[in-house]
């Protein structure tokens, strides 16, 4: 992950989860899973189909780095990559339990779908 974000989902209850990527908060395509919404509601519902319950989930995040060369702007697309996630999981009322964003490293990440356990490895 650079500037993109995954948002890793975990169902405490049922021990299943997923975890998605994407590269735009907004704009480009809007049908494209590289968008943000439509990535972010594509994974929930399909945690939602495995039978995931309004309570069961959590959100681990990840990226939205800045990793450009040049003097780092408030409003990057990492930082709205982040946002943007940060505001469709309040609105889906699904808590972050964990996040390891920003700065101006890649990440790669690794998520135990079983466990729930995801680990960062700063590039």
């Amino acid at each position: 992950l650079g500037s993109c974000v995954s948002v890793c989902l975990w169902d405490r209850r049922k021990a299943t989860g997923a975890i998605n990527h994407y590269l735009l908060p907004r704009g480009y395509e809007e049908k494209s899973l590289r968008c943000g919404p439509i990535a972010i509601a594509r994974l929930i519902g399909e945690m939602r189909a495995l039978g995931s319950g309004p309570g069961d989930l959590q959100a681990k995040l990840f990226g939205g780095a800045w990793i450009l060369a040049t003097r780092q702007r408030e409003d990057h697309i990492g930082a709205l990559n982040v946002r943007l996630a940060r505001d469709e999981l309040a609105r889906e009322g699904i808590p972050i339990a964990a996040e390891d964003v920003g700065g101006n490293r890649g990440r790669k990440i690794v998520f135990h779908t079983e466990s729930g356990i995801a680990l960062v490895k700063k590039l």
